[in-house]
């Protein structure tokens, strides 16, 4: 702290507003660094959350999120279990869904992701059979 005073009292006033400007940019890449990692972060915890349902029921899946928006067929015998969440920003409504693929069994054996402007009830989920 010391030498960067001494080094900014020794700068002449054509310098400072260079060392400030790199300053600046310097703040603004670790502001951007920051925020990459927090993204990250939370994209790894919620593919672990998710891949925790893998494997479970379907009993098991209303017992903890409680009952989906929409059940849809998966084409194989199974079925798909769509949950449902709304956000807004700037008046500007968005649906993230989550989609659980359950088996003839009862399994869950794969889910995604996915959000837009429609809800649930009237996506189309043909675009989501695997």
């Amino acid at each position: 702290m010391v030498s960067a005073i001494i080094v900014l009292a020794e700068m002449p006033i054509a310098h400072f507003d260079t060392f400030l400007t790199l300053k600046h940019n310097k703040m603004k890449l670790t502001i951007l660094f920051i925020s990459i990692a927090l993204i990250f972060s939370s994209c790894v915890s919620q593919r672990k959350a998710m891949d925790s349902y893998i494997g479970g029921t379907k009993q098991g899946l209303v017992r903890q999120l409680g009952p989906p928006a929409r059940i849809a067929s998966d084409a194989n015998g199974g079925e798909i279990y769509i949950y449902e969440s709304m956000s807004m920003l700037y008046n500007v409504v968005r649906y993230n869904h989550k989609m659980f693929y359950i088996n003839s069994d009862n399994s869950i054996y794969s889910w995604r992701t996915a959000s837009g402007p429609v809800p649930a009830q009237q996506m189309n989920v043909n675009l989501f059979i695997r």
